[in-house]
């Protein structure tokens, strides 16, 4: 076989080759930036309420960029629909808990409504009853165990007070149903009657 038509074959393959993968870098391009935009979209939802999830689909857009910085044009192309799948479960997930919280941070509120009612009303009627036990006490004696677990009750009321100013009901309730629980506990042990 002559030399100058295997080279004039193996040109005319290389052009093939590069026409096909320059063919592919347009679909390529606008999978990416689609991917990349979708991805942004949920950030910062999909860090928050499925972070798992969030970070294998970052992580798969993240290979699809590596390949089209090789200009793997094709397997950017093909590895898109999985990824895309990857982006709407995500999505779906992320609708999901939203509601979830949202719900769950409604009766949180309301549950919070209700301790913001009652709880200082038990502060108050705990120290009342705390002082009139220990009236005859030494100013100078150590704080008794029942003034120290009054204390732990409107520290964790704070603490709750904190969480519910800054936007965490769930936890400000559980917090506050914390302090209530210890109240309570507290005002067994003094004989007080919590209203």
């Amino acid at each position: 076989m002559n030399a100058k038509p295997v080279g004039i074959l193996v040109t005319a393959l290389s052009l093939l080759a590069l026409a096909a993968c320059s063919s592919q870098k347009e679909p390529a391009t606008q999978a990416l930036a689609g991917l990349e935009s979708s991805v942004a979209e949920l950030k910062d939802d999909g860090e928050r309420f499925a972070s798992e999830q969030y970070a294998a689909v970052d992580k798969g857009v993240a290979d699809l960029k590596a390949a089209f910085d090789k200009k793997d044009y094709k397997t950017v192309v093909t590895g898109t629909p999985a990824v895309q799948k990857q982006v709407s479960d995500l999505r779906d997930t992320v609708a999901t808990r939203r509601q979830e919280f949202e719900a769950a941070s409604a009766r949180a509120t309301e549950a919070w409504n209700g301790f913001a009612a009652e709880m200082p009303r038990y502060l108050d009627t705990l120290q009342k009853r705390l002082d009139t036990t220990t009236r005859g006490r030494r100013k100078t004696q150590e704080p008794s165990g029942d003034s120290l677990m009054l204390d732990n009750v409107r520290n964790l009321w704070a603490d709750a007070g904190n969480l519910f100013s800054t936007g965490k009901p769930v936890e400000a309730a559980a917090r506050a149903e914390e302090a209530r629980a210890k109240a309570q506990e507290l005002a067994q042990k003094l004989g007080a009657k919590l209203e």
